[in-house]
């Protein structure tokens, strides 16, 4: 993230974030590394990578993972806990109420949502541009587990919170769009990013909801650069759009 080099030996360290934010509004030169919910008054940047869209950090951004510095938060319970106490915390978190409690705090929660798609670029397969017209976007990515179509383990619970929220639109046309990674030959790439498409359709398609289109589009659009495993994870994806009848 810093082409390689080391911070400078007046680089100032803060334990507390609040402090941090206001050290970097108050110079002009400053630049932090903070979370979303710690911003203040400082002013947040816009993140990208070689062939990618340089993206500003908001709920969007990070709910879908498309934001590049945006990072999950793991809560790990051994099989069988200690205490029940162990198992009702992580089901509150995960729960309606517990994602409640986070927005409320201004971290960024897990709450699925209907935004505009941002206008298409160059980079814009054509078909796709055609399919996202007027057509609003869910707000997560599904993704998967290394080298596998199985859905991670976000993914498998977003699933079911698909399926809660798309309740609300009854009569409106789901469309699922899959991506890979650079890796490989082009066709190969095609295929099984609309074989990872197919998944998310499959999955969602025994839980009673069908998706009106399901198309894959290859390595096209990555949200960040190809250069490393991680990054190849972030560019295998499933997108959700929803068109809602006039």
């Amino acid at each position: 993230m810093l082409a390689g080099g080391d911070l400078l030996p007046t680089a100032r360290r803060f334990a507390d974030s609040d402090q941090l934010a206001d050290a970097v509004a108050s110079d002009p030169s400053a630049i932090g590394f903070i979370g979303l919910a710690y911003v203040r008054a400082a002013k947040a940047l816009a993140v990208g990578d070689a062939g990618a869209v340089a993206m500003m950090p908001s709920s969007f951004t990070v709910t879908t993972e498309n934001y590049m510095l945006a990072r999950r938060l793991y809560l790990y319970a051994t099989p069988k806990p200690r205490t029940p106490l162990a198992t009702e915390l992580v089901s509150f978190v995960l729960s309606p109420q517990g994602q409640t409690v986070v927005r409320d705090t201004s971290f960024v929660d897990l709450s699925v949502a209907l935004h505009d798609g941002a206008p298409c670029d160059l980079r814009c397969p054509r078909s796709y541009a055609q399919l996202t017209a007027g057509a609003q976007r869910i707000s997560l990515d599904f993704r998967f587990r290394t080298a596998s179509d199985d859905v991670d383990s976000r993914a498998a619970r977003d699933l079911d919170r698909v399926v809660l929220f798309l309740r609300a639109y009854p009569s409106a046309k789901l469309l699922l769009f899959g991506f890979s990674d650079s890796a490989g030959l082009p066709a190969n790439n095609l295929k099984l990013s609309q074989r990872r498409a197919q998944t998310i359709a499959h999955e969602l398609e025994i839980r009673g909801i069908h998706a009106a289109t399901v198309e894959g589009f290859g390595a096209a659009m990555p949200i960040t650069s190809n250069a490393s495993e991680a990054d190849r994870q972030r560019n295998r994806r499933v997108e959700a759009w929803l068109v809602q009848s006039k």
